[in-house]
């Protein structure tokens, strides 16, 4: 990973991190993408809360923590509720670019009720952050840039095999107006192929060496993180620049 975040200049950058990964699949995965139901803008929501809603209470979850804005503390209390277990990926830098770019700290709360063992009870749940000045890597190497905000939520069932996953971003960005007006697509069980890149793209990131995880001696460290954005979030609220 680089050692300091770059912002994207464009839109370019952003579409090709996203979309780049889609080169080196078969044509019969490109097909089964084309398939996929398509997101449309302010439909994340509805497909997240749909994808919960599917799962049984021996399914899992696997996740990166994209912008989910004021809905996001019901969805993840509903992960905790559904679900035997949960790994998710937040990014310092996102998490940073929310405060400061949208004057919003809805991560950031979410990392912090991942840690809460009252909030998770009866759910395992592991957090696991990508630190100050990393970004996030896709499955060819290249980096996602955290302030356009990658999400990624995978269903498992209770054998580990991935069942249903919903790939959303943020599509408020200015740059990125012109390009597309969905966020995000659904992609189901008849798209096996697909479903294991995703996986894939999951497992890669997590096991990176700067990644930390609260189930590898680094909840610590995270706490730390979380002390950090706070400080940040309560200065800009002091000055006036972040939202009461």
């Amino acid at each position: 990973m680089r050692n300091s975040p770059q912002i994207a200049k464009g839109s370019g950058p952003f579409g090709k991190a996203v979309f780049n990964w889609m080169k080196d699949l078969s044509d019969s995965a490109r097909g089964k993408l084309e398939q996929s139901q398509f997101i449309k803008i302010g439909k994340t929501s509805q497909a997240l809360r749909n994808l919960v809603t599917a799962a049984k209470k021996t399914d899992s979850i696997l996740a990166i923590c994209g912008y989910k804005g004021n809905y996001s503390t019901a969805y993840y209390k509903t992960n905790f509720k559904k679900c035997r277990a949960v790994k998710r990926i937040f990014s310092f830098e996102a998490m940073r670019n929310e405060i400061i770019s949208k004057n919003e700290f809805y991560a950031l709360k979410g990392l912090r009720l991942h840690l809460n063992k009252k909030a998770t009870t009866g759910c395992d749940v592991e957090v696991l952050l990508i630190p100050k000045k990393k970004l996030i890597r896709n499955l060819l190497g290249d980096s996602f840039d955290p302030p356009f905000s990658f999400g990624l939520a995978v269903l498992l069932d209770q054998n580990d095999f991935p069942r249903m996953a919903v790939v959303h971003w943020e599509m408020g960005a200015e740059p990125l107006k012109h390009l597309i007006d969905i966020e995000g697509v659904i992609i189901d069980s008849g798209q096996d192929e697909l479903l294991h890149e995703l996986v894939q793209l999951h497992e890669e990131i997590a096991d990176s060496n700067p990644v930390v995880s609260s189930k590898r001696g680094h909840k610590n460290a995270i706490i730390a993180a979380c002390k950090e954005l706070d400080q940040l979030w309560k200065s800009r609220r002091k000055t006036g620049k972040g939202r009461p």
